[in-house]
């Protein structure tokens, strides 16, 4: 396990990629934002928190090449 680990160690150093790999700032905030999305489906239905999605599709249906969504 040592030596795998050494090995890609020392592969990324030669290779020396030009990669961004972000912040650990960027990837805490990311994760928080994600837990927070994936609670809300938890969350049941209310008067005060509904909001409805509503699809709007509009002008001829064989002219149409794209659709709104309005929520």
């Amino acid at each position: 396990m040592n030596s795998s680990i050494s090995s890609l160690h020392m592969y990324v150093r030669v290779r020396a990629p030009k990669v961004n790999w972000g912040s650990s700032t960027q990837s805490q905030s990311f994760m928080l934002a994600l837990q927070s999305v994936q609670s809300l489906s938890n969350v049941e239905d209310h008067v005060k928190n509904y909001r409805p999605n509503i699809i709007l599709f509009c002008g001829n249906p064989g002219d149409r090449s794209f659709t709104l969504f309005k929520s």
